[in-house]
């Protein structure tokens, strides 16, 4: 609010006496628009990883993701915790069929979501490498980088959804692919 000279003039005009609250008065107005065209403010989601469980040693036992084993970095502060959604097990028995040549090592795979939603779980490729908690004897990385996570709906990207779903009415005119192509 203070860097809109817009939005400063509208908490003076309103008598209103922090600026948090003017942004939800800006941002209740834009829900209550998007209502009109049946749209509502996307909220925050969840980011996710396939993470690898690996070792780099024969395994003479089973090894174990246990459900809600935990990774983290040791290296991004700022990234959230990863918890598995299910348990994967890397039979001993059987410890060839887990081995990858390229990489060397013993390795399951398990898919995580992050403990906090938004786009902060977004990680890049390689600084989720610690367990936390759940896999006794197996070391961790993520090859390829977490994603799909999201903050909550901007008003321009609200507005911009109100927009297509105006201009999905009129797809089939010049006016209709216009809007979309922008």
């Amino acid at each position: 609010v203070a860097n809109s000279a817009y939005k400063s003039n509208l908490k003076t005009a309103l008598n209103v006496s922090d600026d948090t609250s003017v942004q939800s008065l800006i941002d209740g107005a834009f829900d209550s628009l998007a209502q009109n065209y049946g749209r509502k403010r996307k909220g925050q989601k969840f980011a996710s990883v396939l993470q690898t469980f690996y070792t780099m040693t024969k395994p003479t036992r089973n090894l174990v993701v246990s459900q809600n084993a935990i990774v983290a970095s040791n290296q991004n502060s700022t990234a959230p915790r990863f918890r598995s959604f299910g348990q994967v097990t890397l039979f001993a028995a059987n410890a060839q069929a887990y081995y990858n040549n390229d990489s060397k090592r013993y390795e399951i795979q398990v898919q995580m979501i992050a403990e906090s939603p938004g786009s902060i779980g977004n990680v890049p490729a390689g600084d989720l490498n610690t367990v936390t908690s759940g896999a006794s004897g197996l070391s961790t990385i993520n090859d390829v980088a977490s994603n799909f996570g999201s903050d909550r709906q901007n008003n321009l990207d609200l507005s911009e959804d109100c927009l297509n779903a105006l201009s999905s009415l009129d797809t089939g005119t010049s006016g209709g692919y216009e809007r979309i192509a922008n």
